[in-house]
């Protein structure tokens, strides 16, 4: 913080992140809607949403999947900050004896949230490396669900390592909020996800 301001290191981290896509021809937030259909939890729902939606603005599914792609990259640039509201609320919840003001759980969740787009930059260079040794990637549930586990490890011991210094937890407190955390943490990146789909979807 002496150096860099938290928003301003959110962004760099965000660049960074959307460069490292651009380089590997990956999407982690902005999903095609191939993969909205085919490959996520909610697909079931997306199937019924999309017809619904297709029947609305009288168009087909190959006319409307370019329309909804470009428009899913940009909506996943501009309101990546939305991460940080639920976190930095529900780590207030969580830490409420801290008696710290609400500015420090926000200044706490824009450094997560940088931390985890580095780390995510990181898992995309390690996929696109696999590729070049002739695997799929991210295309491959076993790479996938490794670097996931891995990225929710790291998440998890950085929320330990910060929570003293900055909020003074200590002992089994400390890891248990960390270990949630960290899987909020995780949950919330899923659920932004998803509201990228309804975003785009409604206003594509």
């Amino acid at each position: 913080m002496p150096y860099v301001p938290p928003f301003q290191l959110f962004l760099i981290s965000n660049a960074i992140f959307f460069a490292m896509q651009s380089l590997t021809d990956t999407q982690v937030f902005g999903s095609t809607l191939q993969s909205h259909l085919h490959h996520q939890d909610w697909s079931s729902l997306a199937q019924s949403l999309v017809a619904e939606r297709l029947r609305k603005l009288g168009t087909d599914l190959p006319q409307y999947t370019s329309t909804f792609d470009r428009a899913a990259v940009l909506n996943a640039k501009s309101l990546i900050v939305l991460m940080v509201v639920p976190f930095s609320l529900l780590l207030w919840i969580v830490l409420l004896s801290a008696r710290k003001p609400f500015i420090a759980y926000v200044y706490f969740s824009l450094h997560l949230y940088a931390f985890l787009l580095l780390l995510f930059s990181l898992a995309l260079a390690v996929a696109a490396v696999e590729v070049r040794l002739g695997g799929l990637g991210l295309g491959s549930p076993v790479v996938d669900n490794i670097l996931s586990i891995i990225n929710l490890g790291v998440c998890g011991a950085y929320v330990f390592l910060a929570l003293k210094p900055v909020f003074g937890s200590y002992g089994i407190a400390r890891l248990i909020i960390s270990g949630s955390m960290a899987l909020a943490a995780g949950f919330i990146v899923v659920a932004y996800r998803f509201a990228i789909f309804l975003i785009t979807l409604y206003t594509a």
